[in-house]
């Protein structure tokens, strides 16, 4: 193959949104005859099969954005992304995240190629300081940008009058595909309860914090009622923790951590009675046809219940906001969802769906220019990282930082 195509993921190993997609994304470009290379940085276990094989391009050095590093390590890591890349006559770069797209930019330049930023963050204002802004603006102007949601760049431009419907770019990031009609007996063994409530998302996630405060409201208000709250997701011991200490004193409540489960068995999401969870996360019980109650990325209260009262699965547009505990009652306890007739969620296409990336992207300035990415004046917690980088040296910075990184996840 003379066609390559280089991702730049925030990380392939456990599960998630943004694995799935970079997952799906990787074999749809294969299929259109391109090699596919995805560095990341965050080391672990692998759990996709079909990413095993980008493990070798994982480096704790994409931890951090490049301004965080001196300029001769930075071109060290650049010199040996144009090395894996010089046998190709066309390379096409996508960045996934806010901190890789400075990355991508830079490599970019170096193989004189297309560089595409798809953002698959719900937050990027949160993640973006506004002194790199105008590196965004750059790669807006050139149709090189895009989020996962309309609102997605509204709120990275931080509600700028300048980003509006027509051009706050966003493309479906497929990610949904992660149900099996596989039986497995693994995931069956739960405490006897009266109802099984159930949120999917990494626990770092701020919605399933949020979750799992309505569920202890709940279950203090329902003391006549046995609960298990069951979270399908991982993260580090501590955020493990801190959920888990939530539910310490509730005698009629159960948190049933199964940490990553990939794929899902259909027979476990059979088992629940109402899911709770937020983006691509409520997509997954959603294109199950499981009753699901979405959460708003920006204020945390739920939006309303997907096929019936809403069908935004990250942030509402005109639905009332409502205690996510509230909500469950009325779904539960009342005729609530009788009001309201039911619409199944459409079976995606998840190559029509990808398809719509490469639109996206032949539509977009073609004449090769970048933007001057050493410009950017660091601010905030990037600046405060560059200088212990300096003060310490990158290689210190990187071992301490990837250290930091896995017991973070």
């Amino acid at each position: 193959m003379d066609k390559l195509y280089i991702m730049l993921s925030n990380g392939i190993v456990g599960m998630g949104g943004g694995q799935m997609y970079t997952k799906n994304k990787a074999v749809y470009m294969k299929s259109l005859g391109y090699d596919v290379q995805i560095y990341s940085g965050h080391q672990g276990i692998v759990l996709i099969k079909d990413l095993m094989e980008y493990q070798k391009y994982i480096d704790p050095i994409f931890l951090s954005s490049p301004l965080v590093y001196k300029k001769s390590t930075v071109n060290r890591i650049t010199q040996g992304v144009k090395d894996k890349a010089s046998n190709y006559k066309e390379i096409i770069i996508e960045s996934g995240i806010a901190h890789m797209a400075l990355w991508g930019e830079i490599f970019a330049k170096e193989l004189n190629c297309k560089h595409m930023v798809h953002l698959l963050d719900e937050r990027n204002d949160l993640l973006v300081p506004e002194s790199y802004l105008d590196f965004y603006w750059f790669k807006h102007s050139r149709r090189e940008l895009s989020g996962i949601t309309a609102n997605s760049l509204k709120m990275l431009f931080r509600n700028n009058v300048n980003i509006n419907d027509s051009n706050s770019y966003w493309l479906p990031s497929y990610c949904q595909n992660v149900v099996s009609e596989e039986q497995s007996g693994q995931y069956e063994e739960f405490p006897i309860a009266d109802y099984n409530l159930c949120t999917i998302g990494r626990l770092d996630k701020p919605y399933v914090l949020e979750a799992a405060k309505a569920y202890v409201r709940l279950a203090n208000k329902r003391k006549d009622i046995c609960w298990n709250f069951i979270f399908i997701g991982g993260a580090d011991e501590n955020k493990t923790a801190e959920i888990k200490s939530a539910f310490e004193g509730i005698e009629n409540a159960h948190a049933v951590m199964l940490g990553y489960v990939y794929p899902i068995p259909n027979s476990l999401l059979n088992r629940m009675d109402l899911f709770i969870s937020s983006a691509g996360s409520a997509g997954v019980s959603y294109s199950a046809d499981k009753r699901t109650i979405t959460i708003d990325s920006v204020d945390l209260k739920a939006i309303g219940v997907l096929g019936y009262t809403t069908f935004k699965r990250l942030n509402r547009d005109d639905e009332p906001k409502i205690e996510i505990d509230e909500l469950i009652e009325k779904v539960l306890f009342t005729d609530y969802l009788t009001h309201f007739s039911y619409k199944e969620n459409i079976k995606v296409d998840g190559e029509k769906l990808l398809r719509q990336h490469i639109d996206f992207m032949e539509a977009s300035t073609q004449k090769k220019e970048y933007y001057p990415v050493w410009n950017l004046q660091s601010q905030g917690k990037e600046k405060v990282k560059k200088i212990i980088a300096t003060i310490i040296g990158d290689k210190l910075y990187i071992k301490l930082n990837s250290k930091r990184a896995c017991n973070a996840g």
